[in-house]
């Protein structure tokens, strides 16, 4: 009986984990596109965000 509900609670990790990834990952799509080329100042921070997002995405990934 207790691996049923350990099982349950790994799949409920693992789907929520995948939800952050996915959410993680269009954030970082925006964050890229937001980089034009116009400001040197803004482009440096949008791709510092961008770096720091894939981070955390890297992590979730590996936990998995």
């Amino acid at each position: 009986m207790a691996k049923r509900t350990k099982k349950k609670v790994e799949v409920k990790q693992n789907t929520e984990s995948l939800k952050q990834i996915r959410h993680l990952e269009t954030l970082l799509k925006y964050t890229l596109q937001s980089v034009d080329g116009k400001s040197a100042e803004l482009d440096v921070l949008f791709t510092n965000q961008g770096k720091r997002i894939q981070g955390q995405i890297n992590k979730l990934k590996e936990k998995q």
